[in-house]
């Protein structure tokens, strides 16, 4: 089941890319940092050097902080914004090559419904020849399975791969969070509304949330979702490779 492994590690790689994205700002003041550094120690030996050192190191003191400053923590908030969209993007992706996957190399484990009726879009054509794994997923398996919704997922996962899945509560309520945090992003110019609240009305989460609150996460909150995706990933490939 080579193929259901490598699923896995472009999912990881594909998060590895998006945490590029909140280094970015570090990378630029590293650099800068780097090119000052550089500069002190080139002219150390100058003649009368020791004021111009002084304006060097306070430059160099600004730049470290400079991350923390508070026009830059909004700018870095909406970063993690998108970045937690990422994630989730990326889940789903990685559940549908998943699937492709299974259905095209693995179909002997695949539960299929009773009738074993797979309806057929040729729209679906148009721009590319999917294998029949693909072309399951794009034409019959949308129509009932959302792998943005953790409970539609379960779902899949039990009726075509008779898996039963029982996550710990903590990472099953991050889960929920993350994705009800990607539609408000997405759907609601990043503010909580009501539709978030009821998707989070049953778990714990790790902010108290009030409608209309703009959404502003940090890097804490992205690492969260990171770590609870890929814990999830992990634990179905597993639980896949286990009915071989």
């Amino acid at each position: 089941m080579e193929k259901i492994k490598n699923v896995l590690s472009v999912f990881e790689d594909n998060l590895k890319q998006v945490d590029q994205l909140g280094e970015i700002g570090s990378d630029v003041g590293n650099i800068l940092l780097d090119m000052l550094e550089n500069l002190k120690s080139d002219n150390e030996q100058m003649p009368a050097f020791l004021p111009y050192k002084q304006k060097l190191d306070n430059v160099i003191d600004q730049i470290k902080k400079l991350k923390d400053h508070s026009i830059l923590t909004k700018k870095y908030s909406i970063i993690y914004n998108q970045s937690v969209v990422l994630i989730v993007a990326s889940f789903e992706s990685f559940m549908n090559d998943l699937v492709r996957d299974i259905i095209d190399y693995h179909s002997e484990i695949v539960s299929w419904p009773e009738k074993k009726q797979i309806s057929f879009d040729p729209d679906v054509l148009k721009y590319s020849s999917p294998t029949i794994g693909g072309l399951i997923i794009r034409s019959s398996l949308r129509e009932k399975y959302n792998f943005q919704d953790l409970q539609s997922t379960i779902n899949f996962l039990k009726d075509y791969l008779g898996l039963e899945v029982n996550i710990v509560k903590d990472l099953k309520d991050s889960l929920i969070e993350c994705q009800a945090l990607r539609n408000a992003i997405m759907h609601n110019s990043a503010k909580i509304d009501e539709r978030f609240l009821k998707q989070v009305r049953n778990i714990n989460t790790s902010t108290q949330y009030n409608n209309g609150d703009p959404i502003n996460l940090n890097k804490t909150d992205y690492a969260k979702a990171k770590d609870s995706f890929e814990k999830f990933a992990s634990e179905i490939v597993r639980m896949v490779l286990s009915k071989k």
